[in-house]
């Protein structure tokens, strides 16, 4: 059945917001760095710089249900989006690294409500029939802003203020649809029936653990793939080129496995998706040599991992309803940033112990250790049938 026209509103509202939030992420993190790297910041604390948005979501996270019940979910989305606005237009204005540091860590603030919101919304709008496809689609254009984000710096440079106030005016943007689609916005406060709790998600485990594969493996390649490229010789073009690829990835094929996870059984999906997951890294370190046969398998692997972000918010859907939802979401998102966090400095350990392809062995035992927890849950849940 498709869906009817406030259904149509409501979900534009959640893809305009989606992209947003990727696009802010995208924006800020090349120019912040490029123009820390120009002032001869010491690296560690450009590090520590980029190290704030998560840490901005970790602290807001658990007292959205609470500003959910206070403000209601239009109000404070309107509020993110006014707190990222912002933060990147003072970021040029307010130009010493300590308030740098501050300000990025509101925009985390900012950031985290908008992923945490827009993730629960599309999840309510989402069908049994069509939940795989919508959130496919929710993905795909998260990704999207993400990619989106770098062309600001690339095309009008990391100087100046016209880089910064031109996302804001994006980000800004988001009133609009917002403000259309605001009488469609579900009502997401728990009306104090539930208090937040961590471990509330890992009454499904599963889903904790794709959040936080899914959140090691976006951090660590994102930050030391190009690294390890460049150190076994290939062109810096080259090893920036890699993440475009397995960022197209990405945006291209979260749709078909969406699709995918409405027919069939969407464990063996995630299954499927930790399996690719774990055999692309070695085959891409394999083929080095052969760039189109790489250039497929970095393709397959950015769809793959993060399809298992996307199978994870579809599941999320799936056994957790209503105000459950808020607090679902909410945990989901706490353990893709801790993920976040703490995996590049352990890939780093990985690469000094065995230079450079430690990082290999890290994506492989990690990823490996999560396919045998989901074969070890589907295992558990057809025994428990019978």
């Amino acid at each position: 059945m498709s869906p009817i026209p406030e259904n149509q509103k409501s979900l534009a509202a959640i893809i305009v917001l989606s992209f947003l939030a990727g696009f802010s992420i995208g924006g800020i993190i090349p120019i912040v760095s490029l123009n820390l790297e120009s002032r001869g910041v010491e690296p560690w604390l450009i590090g520590l710089n980029t190290a704030m948005p998560p840490l901005g979501v970790l602290l807001i996270a658990p007292f959205l249900p609470t500003i959910l019940d206070r403000w209601g979910t239009v109000n404070t989305l309107f509020c993110s989006i006014l707190v990222l606005t912002s933060t990147f237009s003072l970021l040029p204005i307010f130009t010493t690294v300590n308030m740098w540091l501050a300000l990025r860590f509101l925009f985390g603030i900012g950031l985290g409500v908008i992923w945490i919101v827009t993730e629960t919304w599309v999840n309510m709008v989402a069908t049994p029939k069509n939940r795989g496809k919508i959130m496919g689609i929710y993905s795909t254009v998260l990704a999207s802003g993400f990619a989106i984000g770098p062309l600001v710096p690339a095309i009008l440079g990391y100087q100046g203020i016209t880089p910064f106030f031109i996302c804001a005016g994006v980000i800004l943007g988001g009133f609009i649809p917002l403000t259309l689609a605001h009488n469609l916005a579900p009502d997401l406060s728990l009306k104090n029936k539930y208090k937040f709790q961590f471990n509330f998600i890992f009454h499904l485990p599963i889903v904790a653990a794709a959040a936080f594969i899914a959140g090691l493996l976006d951090s660590t390649t994102f930050t030391f793939l190009p690294i390890w490229g460049l150190r076994h010789g290939m062109y810096e073009s080259s090893a920036i080129a890699m993440l475009t690829i397995l960022v197209t990835g990405n945006i291209i094929l979260q749709i078909p496995i969406g699709a995918l996870a409405d027919r069939f059984n969407k464990y063996n999906i995630l299954i499927i998706c930790g399996i690719l997951s774990f055999c692309a890294p070695p085959l891409v370190h394999f083929f080095m040599n052969k760039p189109l046969i790489q250039g497929a398998i970095l393709f397959v692997w950015g769809g793959a991992f993060w399809g298992i972000y996307t199978i994870g918010l579809v599941l999320i859907g799936i056994h957790f309803k209503t105000k459950e939802l808020t607090i679902a979401n909410t945990s989901f998102v706490i353990i893709v940033n801790i993920a976040t966090l703490v995996s590049p400095p352990a890939a780093g350990i990985a690469i000094d112990f065995l230079n450079p392809d430690g990082l290999i062995w890290f994506f492989c035992i990690t990823t490996v250790s999560f396919v045998l927890f989901t074969f070890w849950w589907q295992f558990r849940i057809k025994k428990s049938a019978f």
